[in-house]
């Protein structure tokens, strides 16, 4: 499917004097679906499609925002809106006699035009015949070469001899996000690895237990900044609960869970831990 899209935005800024915001933006986008039954335990979905993310009227409008003195802010009236560019993927391997399933997914989007910001540092401006020497002073802009990747693949079988399901997942992203530091491309670079193991049991409708674990690794870095200008950090997260019905409608419950936050280049650490008995 093809689409033609035309939207319109208006505004008005009310200073001085009034200054009105007008903007007409027409778009082509498209869709497509396809579905493919290789056999009865296999089937595999596709999706390619397009659409668009208009700026919205305060980055339109050609205002110094002067609020913080310290950070100062202007729209960009000649921004234009950004066109994206979409696949996803999604496989699935089901056997219905044994209770297993493998799923894949995967999806990449790419970027034209992106709205990021152009910031500079210490800069000197002249804003209503007043000088400023803001920390920061960020612009919109438009900008070529966004990425977003991730692929995650997860499976399911029973553990027939303590009568419950297993259930693994693990999936690695990378995203790039541009932008402008003082007239010069930086692209910010995030690679993320997540896994997951969830037992649940199959016991009983009077005995019910879960066991979980969630860890996820992110590392960003940034193109401008020097060697070794990493940010990383790893947090996980295990918990348990439970629930056992006895005798004539008595019940008994609790679950537990513990959080760690790490960070690797800010020795930043940070560990929870939580027991609720219900």
């Amino acid at each position: 499917n093809v689409y033609y899209q035309r939207s319109s935005l208006s505004g008005e800024v009310i200073r001085t004097g009034s200054e009105e915001i007008k903007h007409a933006y027409n778009n082509v986008t498209y869709f497509m679906v396809g579905q493919f039954n290789l056999n009865r335990e296999n089937t595999l979905r596709m999706f390619l499609r397009s659409y668009t993310d208009n700026p919205e009227v305060t980055q339109l409008q050609n205002v110094y925002d002067v609020s913080d003195a310290q950070y100062i802010t202007r729209g960009n009236p000649d921004l234009r809106p950004s066109y994206s560019h979409n696949l996803s993927m999604h496989y699935v391997n089901s056997n219905a006699e044994k209770g297993r399933t493998f799923m894949l997914m995967f999806r990449a989007e790419t970027t034209q035009d992106y709205i990021t910001t152009s910031t500079r540092y210490r800069p000197t401006l002249e804003i209503d015949n007043t000088v400023y020497r803001p920390l920061q002073f960020t612009e919109w802009t438009n900008m070529d070469g966004y990425w977003d990747v991730r692929a995650r693949a997860s499976y399911g079988f029973p553990v027939n001899f303590i009568k419950s399901n297993l259930n693994l997942r693990g999936g690695v992203s990378y995203s790039r996000i541009p932008s402008l530091v003082d007239g010069e491309r930086n692209n910010t670079g995030n690679l993320g690895y997540e896994a997951g193991v969830v037992l649940g049991s199959n016991i009983s409708e009077n005995v019910d237990f879960t066991l979980s674990w969630d860890g996820t690794y992110n590392e960003a870095v940034n193109s401008l900044a020097a060697t070794g200008g990493k940010n990383r950090y790893f947090n996980h997260q295990a918990a348990a609960s439970f629930k056992f019905i006895f005798g004539r409608g008595f019940s008994l419950s609790g679950s537990a869970s513990y959080i760690q936050y790490r960070g690797f280049h800010e020795r930043l650490r940070r560990q929870l831990s939580a027991l609720q008995p219900v």
